[in-house]
């Protein structure tokens, strides 16, 4: 069976299509103590889902965590823009239960094990991270690697 352009709107999600690109979040607060970061979102312009309520999806819940492990790059290497060579690496989450509120959703993100290494004429930093929204609503683990000329290492391995 081949199904053409016209057939497949029919049958797929309108927010993975158009409405998690219009959601907006804002990060309201961070407190970062040196490895741990708590950070609390509001999410706004929300679409809903198909039965008719709104949830934080997937799709919205990674390019948030991202940006915080983008902002505590930042604090934790003394940097005043955000890092080039960001990067996710892997990402595993499991979604216990949905999440439908809209304000102070919190984010925790626990950074263990960094670990060095050099990859050509540069230094490459490790980071893995235990991940939990919304208590335990979604949670899971991650790694980051950041390549980066104006990072200074600092070794604080757990």
């Amino acid at each position: 069976m081949i199904l053409q352009s016209k057939e497949l709107k029919g049958l797929m999600l309108n927010y993975l299509s158009v409405g998690y690109r219009q959601e907006i979040y804002e990060i309201i607060s961070m407190e970062i103590d040196e490895q741990r970061v708590t950070a609390s979102v509001d999410l706004n312009n929300l679409v809903l889902h198909s039965d008719g309520q709104y949830h934080l999806s997937s799709t919205l819940a990674l390019p948030l965590l991202q940006q915080i492990a983008t902002v505590y790059t930042c604090i934790d290497n003394g940097l005043t823009s955000p890092p080039g060579g960001l990067m996710l690496l892997d990402m595993s989450l499991k979604f216990r239960k949905a999440i439908r509120e809209q304000r102070n959703v919190l984010f925790l993100m626990d950074f263990k094990n960094s670990r060095i290494a050099r990859k050509g004429s540069g230094i490459v930093l490790y980071k893995d991270v235990k991940i939990s929204i919304n208590d335990y609503s979604f949670h899971g683990c991650g790694s980051f690697m950041l390549t980066e000329s104006r990072v200074h290492i600092q070794s604080r391995d757990n």
